[in-house]
């Protein structure tokens, strides 16, 4: 069996990840062996319309898209944990822009700028972003998005000057910084 883990912290760390997985369920389901294929978000997709994964390790809203357009069921959710106040700290969305980029203070700043996305189903690399941006009375529309399919792909555009800004889920520049893959004055 081929199971699909959306790689939301590269293609090798979530295959590490998961890795351990695979093999708890080869060793406690007999005459079955279980891989895990860890994918970024178009990679995913291309592998649900074609066949090439038979469960999945995503996000809520790529499970809805499985299950409406390729008959894929629930079998088990995963819940984030809360904090004391019922905050659920690990969901959400950051905007990141270069350190020379001192005229992007604002979200109104993003007007007609390219903003790297790592797809348009992510909800900490996409979708929560887009919501903020709605929020604070600027339409979504308004900026140029463009999708990368990975968080580190985002990161690497904009510190390349490929993109004016982009969004990212919430811890993924604290793990970045513990990795030290960038200086504060990038």
């Amino acid at each position: 069996w081929r199971i699909g883990v959306l790689a939301v912290d590269g293609k090798e760390n979530s295959q590490a990840a998961w890795k351990p997985l695979g093999a708890y369920l080869s060793a406690k389901v007999p005459g079955r062996r279980f891989e895990i294929k860890a994918l970024e978000y178009l990679e995913l997709d291309a592998a649900v319309k074609n066949g090439g994964v038979d469960f999945l390790v995503c996000n809520p809203a790529l499970f809805e898209m499985a299950a409406r357009e390729h008959d894929f069921r629930e079998l088990v959710s995963m819940k984030p944990s809360a904090d004391q106040k019922g905050n659920f700290a690990d969901l959400g969305s950051v905007f990141i822009c270069a350190s020379r980029s001192v005229d992007l203070q604002a979200f109104q700043d993003l007007k007609g700028r390219r903003v790297a996305a790592v797809a348009p189903l992510s909800l900490g690399g996409c979708l929560a972003g887009r919501y903020e941006l709605e929020v604070s009375g600027m339409p979504s529309a308004s900026v140029e998005w463009v999708y990368s399919g990975s968080s580190d792909k985002v990161f690497r555009a904009v510190l390349g000057g490929e993109v004016d800004a982009g969004v990212i889920p919430i811890g993924f520049l604290e793990r970045m910084k513990q990795e030290q893959r960038f200086r504060k004055d990038d």
